[in-house]
């Protein structure tokens, strides 16, 4: 971090040196580790493996240098392209027609960029990952986008509702879904309606109620933050189940702790100022009946504090109460249980309780 604040305060020529040095030492790295044998395959491939895009100068130059330098092309693996630096509109088409040049492509990070209505097939064809963060994409484009990918991250986007909704059902090993508007909440739940397979999935603020296509039995990793299911599901399955909510909707969230797992589980809760930690006993009460489970831990998160509150409550030993709450006169739950408490900032995903 101090390094990051150095650097850009420094003139743009001290910082092009900067950069120069950098990738010349980067390169002399990776010559001595080819001649070593501690990495296989050609130069370009070591160098190229991971390019990240933050300019537009930069995006240009890339996809120009694709059909007269081959070896570049054949050697990106994973490719971020990064549109916060005020050049979100990218040329789309351009990017779509040099995907045929990325022969070993395999992911695909677009940050910020406006997605364009059409060659999201051909762009998406072959990828193993994509990641849409931040992007104005139609939800047309983010169907195909998942249904050509075994892994598919979604985040803060604005999706723009099109006719063409396609059909069929979706199958990944991986899919990680965060809403930050109603709306992106709203047609997350119509997408998880039609994932009929996955491995390991993680929604955070999706509007309650919401259902999966398939069989929960497929699912072996599940993290479920601000957002329930429609009804109670069955995770005897699962190795890692983890769930988040609010005090104030704990005793909801009580019914889909599994009881029958041999899961590694996570509970985490917001807790609310002037929340007593008497008002746990019953989480404690339902962890002390998952005697199968490999692992419990419970997180307690405060946010929403003013500075002035948070010394109260630590002159109280509140962060101390709260960790002993598991303990009634003289009875305690769930002793093996894992506890920490967390002072976080207020977070700005959607929330559907």
């Amino acid at each position: 971090m101090a390094f990051t604040l150095v650097y850009t305060r420094l003139p743009p020529e001290i910082r092009r040196e900067i950069d120069i040095w950098a990738c010349l030492m980067l390169k002399e790295t990776l010559v001595e580790a080819i001649k070593r044998r501690t990495i296989e395959g050609p130069l370009p491939a070591a160098l190229y493996a991971f390019t990240a895009i933050k300019t537009a100068a930069h995006f240009g130059s890339f996809l120009t240098s694709l059909p007269t330098a081959p070896t570049i092309g054949s050697a990106v693996v994973n490719l971020a392209i990064d549109g916060s630096n005020h050049w979100s509109h990218m040329d789309w088409n351009r990017l779509v027609s040099a995907r045929k040049h990325l022969h070993r492509l395999k992911s695909i990070k677009l940050r910020r960029v406006v997605v364009g209505e059409h060659g999201m097939v051909a762009l998406a064809s072959g990828l193993e990952h994509f990641v849409l963060v931040g992007c104005r994409v139609t939800s047309s484009s983010l169907l195909l986008a998942v249904g050509h990918v075994r892994s598919f991250v979604g985040k803060g986007n604005d999706i723009i509702i099109s006719s063409e909704g396609g059909e069929g059902t979706f199958a990944l090993t991986r899919l990680l879904l965060v809403a930050m508007s109603e709306q992106e909440s709203n047609f997350y739940c119509t997408l998880l309606a039609r994932v009929e397979w996955v491995e390991c999935l993680i929604v955070r603020g999706i509007q309650k109620g919401w259902v999966l296509g398939g069989s929960w039995s497929t699912v072996k990793y599940f993290t479920c933050l601000f957002g329930l299911p429609r009804y109670p599901i069955d995770l005897s399955t699962a190795a890692f189940v983890s769930l988040g909510t609010s005090d104030n909707c704990l005793d909801v969230a009580l019914a889909y702790i599994p009881r029958q797992t041999t899961a590694r589980l996570v509970v985490g809760v917001d807790v609310a100022v002037g929340t007593s930690p008497d008002c746990f006993w019953p989480l404690w009460s339902a962890l002390d009946l998952c005697s199968s489970a490999v692992s419990i831990c419970v997180v307690f998160h405060l946010r929403g504090r003013s500075i002035q509150e948070a010394m109260l409550e630590e002159a109280d030993g509140y962060h101390l109460k709260l960790c002993a709450s598991n303990v009634v006169e003289g009875e305690e739950l769930c002793a093996r249980a894992m506890v920490d408490v967390c002072f976080n900032e207020s977070s700005t995903f959607y929330r559907s309780e």
